[in-house]
């Protein structure tokens, strides 16, 4: 008789403890879905193109549209930042053909603003542009910021001007 209680016992015992996690892990689904400052993963709000960055890396303005030649930004906002995250930025040209990326390692800070810079070597087309921000080794980009690339002066000659086109998708180090 002391086998049978001692294992109705050891079975009771499982039972709840079985219990006790579902519970947990249901609580922990509850409370993480939803909210950023739960979240088991770095995240990214306030995705945008800027004329420049502060010192501190903080965007100075919110734009749209940018100059064919110069220097662009893209800045973001980076909250929930774990020790290893990394944020990668993707630069693609009106062709939809990647022509920069840059690499960023927070090295596990939070609640900061990160960018990314793409000087144009020459002059770009007019057109729609877009930078793809991805987290960590996600396939799916975690936020895409749209622009438009406009010379802004009648004196402009889209002849001339070479493509931000690469033949590979792979960034493109020079223009021909």
């Amino acid at each position: 008789m002391k086998t049978s209680k001692r294992l109705f016992l050891t079975a009771a015992a499982d039972v709840v403890v079985f219990f006790l996690l579902v519970f947990a892990a249901g609580c922990n689904k509850y409370f993480n879905e939803g909210s950023p400052a739960g979240a088991q993963k770095a995240v990214i709000s306030d995705a945008h193109m800027t004329s420049s960055v502060d010192e501190n890396g903080v965007p100075v303005d919110t734009i749209d549209t940018v100059a064919t030649t110069g220097t662009w930004y893209v800045s973001a906002f980076l909250s929930n930042t774990q020790p290893n995250t990394t944020i990668r930025f993707i630069w693609y040209n009106i062709a939809g053909k990647i022509v920069e990326k840059t690499e960023f390692d927070p090295k596990g800070i939070s609640d900061i603003y990160v960018y990314s810079s793409f000087t144009i070597p020459g002059a770009a087309l007019e057109g729609q542009y877009h930078v793809d921000i991805i987290i960590d080794n996600d396939v799916a980009p975690t936020a895409s910021v749209n622009f438009i690339v406009y010379c802004g002066t009648s004196s402009c000659d889209s002849s001339t001007w070479p493509c931000l086109e690469s033949s590979s998708p792979s960034p493109v180090s020079s223009f021909p």
